[in-house]
């Protein structure tokens, strides 16, 4: 539990992104150019380069990697924290309510095969971006 707490304390001036990848159609895809894309957008419009990444897959751990390997790889100029969520929409439901309740910036960007993500997002107020 010290472990989450002290997390909490290094994303306090995060802006939280769910990003949603590597669906079946879309497995090997890597996704980093567009992400990438937005969260430059993100950080000059907050003047924020802290981000933590919220990647909910259908895909097991390591293996959601490989759609977002190169924005691990080639990101030099942004802080990121990067938290793996399966695709469980109660888990995520619990994720989301305590991010907006503490007043935190949450963005979506989602492949559009993920269209349920993209509905609950939308549902929770969240600005989603389809990719």
């Amino acid at each position: 539990m010290a472990v989450l707490e002290y997390l909490k304390v290094l994303e306090e001036d995060n802006i939280h992104v769910v990003v949603g990848v590597g669906g079946e159609e879309n497995s090997t895809i890597d996704r980093s150019g567009v992400i990438y894309s937005e969260l430059v957008r993100l950080a000059n419009k907050y003047n924020k380069r802290r981000f933590t990444l919220h990647v909910v897959s259908d895909k097991p751990r390591p293996l959601y990697i490989e759609n977002i390997r190169s924005l691990i790889q080639n990101n030099i100029v942004y802080s990121l924290t990067i938290r793996y969520h399966n695709l469980n929409f109660e888990e995520l439901e619990k994720i989301i309510n305590d991010l907006l309740a503490r007043n935190k910036l949450v963005y979506g960007v989602v492949e559009e095969e993920f269209a349920e993500l993209i509905s609950f997002l939308r549902n929770k107020g969240v600005e989603v971006v389809k990719i």
